[in-house]
């Protein structure tokens, strides 16, 4: 699928992942796709004409884990206080030791491997792939930032957070996918195959 991807959608996809490390928040979410995708050329000034409530500063809340949540009370109910047992990490082997890549080692050889969970959350995997599909539905030979704006707002919270109702989500859609087919439609390749040849 990332073969797909123009080199803006990329950059979008790489400043969302940037985002996230930036603010110590792993895995990438599906709010870190509407802030970069809010500063991205073809996109952006589509979206910033009706999500009055988002900007590049304002992220977007996302609802606290349960799992997490979970197991954090799991553990305190067994006397384990977490943020103790942080604190205690990083002070005995260095700032971060306590979330540093886990590493396990490998049957077959001699040297560990880093073992990473994924970079991006369950909302953030579905974005990319409904921008997929997005494209398959405009006939697209390549997925642009429009198709991951059209996948961004297919998220529920992301609508409910801009205050888009009905009417203004159907314009919004519509305008990026008009963008959409006109900058990786099959006629945008069938031009630039004219053009290159």
């Amino acid at each position: 699928m990332f073969e797909r991807f123009t080199e803006p959608t990329r950059s979008v996809v790489m400043n969302a992942v940037a985002l996230a490390e930036q603010r110590q928040c792993e895995p990438v979410g599906c709010q870190h796709f509407v802030e970069a995708l809010l500063a991205d050329p073809e996109a952006g000034p589509i979206l910033q004409t009706r999500m009055s409530g988002l900007n590049a500063e304002t992220p977007i809340e996302t609802p606290p884990d349960d799992a997490n949540r979970q197991d954090d009370d799991l553990l305190m109910s067994l006397g384990i206080d977490l943020d103790s047992l942080r604190r205690q990490i990083d002070e005995q082997f260095g700032a971060g030791a306590f979330d540093a890549v886990r590493r396990r080692r490998r049957s077959d050889r001699d040297d560990d491997r880093p073992h990473r969970r994924s970079r991006f959350d369950v909302e953030a995997k579905t974005v990319l792939e409904r921008s997929l599909r997005h494209a398959l539905r405009l006939r697209c030979r390549s997925i642009g930032p429009s198709h991951l704006a059209l996948g961004v707002l297919d998220d529920a919270d992301v609508v409910a957070q801009a205050n888009l109702d009905a009417d203004a989500l159907r314009e919004l859609r519509e305008r990026l996918e008009a963008v959409a087919v006109e900058a990786h439609g099959p006629e945008a390749t069938l031009s630039w195959w004219r053009r290159a040849g």
